[in-house]
């Protein structure tokens, strides 16, 4: 995907490169893309949901990509809860992003982004809810441990080892991203600034 024509976002050679070392240097997503689980099928859906739904500010078939990246954003959220607050964050970013056009066309392009995830994930939540009794997804009430207190060592060792070994990494792949950037903008050359940042900001959340 990342190589292919549909990432009109970062024609670049060199950050194409730089996206497939992120992907490559990830030990998660090789652990898990070998197990069979759902999560390298749902990294997959919401990266090129993130693409397709980037291209549609870069294309004449905007709302087509929208659209696209709508209904994959559904099938990510139907996949995993996390996919859910994704689109939700995209969707903010989204209202901001065409906070500046017509009425018209605001409400053209958010409703081209909003429906098909309303009419894909929307049965899927009631008939899920209808059917098992519950209001959030099933780990949330298997993992639940109250107010216990007792696990906050257990859980802060988790998130710094999570930190350490999965978002170290990446943070400082955008650090450098942000140079080079901030240094192509002073040189005048501003035709990946944007697009990089629309791609990246979801992507970072």
């Amino acid at each position: 995907v990342i190589f292919s024509p549909l990432n009109r976002v970062v024609r670049s050679a060199v950050w194409r490169l730089a996206l497939a070392l992120l992907f490559c240097l990830c030990p998660l997503l090789l652990f898990y893309s070998q197990s069979g689980m759902e999560g390298f099928f749902f990294a997959a859906v919401t990266f090129l949901g993130v693409l397709m739904w980037a291209n549609s500010a870069i294309s004449d078939s905007g709302n087509g990509y929208r659209i696209g990246a709508s209904v994959l954003f559904a099938i990510a959220a139907m996949t995993r809860p996390e996919g859910q607050f994704l689109f939700g964050m995209v969707w903010l970013l989204e209202v901001w992003q065409v906070r500046e056009k017509s009425l018209g066309k605001k409400i053209g392009e958010i409703l081209a982004f909003s429906i098909p995830f309303t009419l894909i994930w929307g049965p899927y939540f009631l008939w899920r809810w209808h059917y098992f009794g519950y209001l959030f997804p099933n780990t949330f009430y298997a993992k639940h441990v109250g107010n216990n207190l007792g696990n906050l060592p257990l859980g802060i060792a988790y998130a710094s080892g999570a930190f350490a070994t999965y978002i170290l990494a990446p943070l400082a792949l955008m650090l450098g991203m942000t140079v080079q950037l901030g240094s192509q903008r002073l040189a005048g050359d501003t035709s990946e600034l944007l697009a990089l940042k629309r791609v990246v900001k979801p992507l970072v959340l």
